[in-house]
């Protein structure tokens, strides 16, 4: 009869860890649910509209220097310094325009699976350890992802800036090598 409380007793001690694994689990899978959320918002937040149309002037004022015709007398340092810089924007705007669509479907995709995870856990159809496997790869890739989104943005709205500080006079300089050429 000790046999069969004591056996009784683990039973219970370990009916109630695996239950207790499964509400944990289901409390960490809702906070990257959450993650994913707050990611959402900070893409949301992209004036995706105005990236687009700077992005496009961008390139229209790229093609206008391309088609100019410079001579000895054009090369001011300081103007071809802002034309340096100038061309520079390109990659971290095409990068972030490019990407925010990518990002929208990594956010749908990482909460498939994290909604899979959780169905799974819920219908005890993983092993703990599975889970705990899962759910760290799960992590450890919205983190990745949080940080990839995090520095895009900042590389592109620190484009962005210089692009509106600099593109009115990269425009006056094309049209004085412009207007020296005709």
């Amino acid at each position: 009869m000790k046999h069969f409380v004591f056996i009784f007793i683990i039973s219970l001690l370990f009916a109630f860890c695996k239950t207790s694994y499964i509400k944990s689990g289901k409390k960490e899978i809702d906070l990257l649910i959450a993650e994913l959320g707050e990611i959402n918002v900070v893409l949301d937040n992209v004036d995706t509209v105005g990236l687009k149309l700077k992005y496009d002037e961008y390139m229209k004022t790229i093609s206008i220097f391309k088609e100019s015709k410079f001579n000895e007398a054009d090369k001011d340092v300081e103007k071809w310094k802002m034309l340096t810089l100038y061309g520079q924007i390109k990659k971290p705007l095409r990068n972030l325009a490019n990407n925010i669509p990518k990002y929208y479907e990594e956010l749908i995709f990482s909460r498939i699976q994290l909604e899979n995870l959780n169905h799974d856990l819920v219908n005890k159809e993983i092993l703990e350890d599975k889970f705990k496997e899962y759910l760290g790869s799960e992590r450890n890739a919205i983190q990745e992802f949080k940080q990839n989104v995090n520095i895009n943005i900042e590389q592109g709205n620190a484009q962005l800036k210089i692009y509106d500080s600099i593109h009115v006079s990269v425009l006056k300089i094309l049209e004085e090598i412009r207007e020296k050429n005709e």
